[in-house]
């Protein structure tokens, strides 16, 4: 018999089931929204709470238009599981600990590449030979290295209870760590394995914040740790490449996105729909990394505009 129910979406998923049946006991359901393109991207809600906790006052609004919650129900919060980046508790080693640790070399540029989960983006290791062979050949023109985490979604157990999703793409990583030697290190994320989930602990997001604020410049596509990294002031360079998931649309789909697109308008990073251009805007960084930080700044005051680090 609780007096309030607290999910964290607007109802999609397992959620909408649990928000019904706490309404049918007359209680209280309390949503706190905890994804930047959740109100926009993941369809319209399929119960109502009878609150909603938005990261931003953007995200207000769009939950507020796309879901019809009244305005006064929706109450505007932060980002609570980012406060450590703002109130002292995130405690960094030193970057020689950190290459040390991740096998890197000091005498060359970190080149971090924040992967997408397999699902959406199918071309991830095409990527990371592509940037490897230009560090090779001198395209990439400050000596570098490649940094790859692989998404939480690879550490995910396989159906049947035998092995985990990483072990369908072990040989290919096999072939590139042996053709391209110390130009490249894959770290896994630091997960609790579930039954039939991952959980990220605290200390899997201090590591990847580590990895933010130790290296010179960052790869993904179109991902949340594009706020992080502004966060961390490390460029960014966006990867609109190949197509989006099993179709046969271009990956540049994404930028039309609403929570995509207000991002891209801040010109806070650079978005490369060649391969030519992933090259171009790596270097352009590498020579500069203070190139679009003023822009950085001003979408880390948009996105994180209340309660920052409190």
């Amino acid at each position: 018999n609780p007096q309030i129910l607290i999910v964290s979406s607007l109802g999609y998923m397992i959620d909408p089931q649990m928000m019904r049946a706490a309404k049918r006991h007359e209680t209280k359901v309390v949503s706190i929204v905890h994804g930047w393109d959740n109100p926009t991207t993941k369809a319209y809600r399929g119960a109502e709470p009878d609150y909603a906790i938005a990261w931003n006052d953007t995200m207000r609004q769009e939950i507020s238009v796309f879901h019809d919650i009244p305005r006064d129900r929706v109450h505007v919060g932060g980002v609570a599981h980012w406060d450590f980046y703002f109130n002292g508790s995130l405690k960094l080693g030193t970057r020689d600990d950190f290459l040390k640790r991740n096998g890197l070399s000091s005498d060359k540029r970190v080149i971090f590449y924040a992967m997408p989960g397999h699902v959406l983006f199918r071309h991830t290791f095409d990527i990371i030979e592509r940037v490897l062979h230009a560090i090779q050949s001198g395209e990439i023109r400050p000596p570098s290295q490649l940094l790859a985490r692989f998404h939480p979604i690879y550490m995910l157990p396989i159906n049947d209870g035998k092995g985990q999703v990483i072990d369908k793409f072990k040989e290919r990583i096999e072939s590139i760590k042996h053709r391209f030697g110390d130009l490249i290190r894959f770290v896994e994320p630091a997960v609790t394995i579930l039954r039939d989930d991952v959980d990220q602990p605290v200390e899997d997001q201090h590591g990847l914040a580590e990895s933010l604020y130790h290296s010179d410049v960052m790869l993904t596509e179109y991902s949340t740790t594009i706020l992080e990294a502004a966060i961390c002031d490390l460029p960014v360079v966006n990867i609109s490449l190949y197509e989006f998931s099993n179709t046969d649309i271009p990956a540049s789909l994404n930028n039309s996105y609403t929570h995509v697109k207000r991002i891209l308008d801040t010109g806070a990073l650079r978005t490369a729909s060649t391969e030519g251009q992933v090259v171009k805007h790596l270097n352009y960084y590498l020579e500069d990394r203070s190139r679009d930080r003023e822009n950085r700044r001003k979408l880390v005051d948009s996105i994180v505009d209340h309660n920052r680090g409190v």
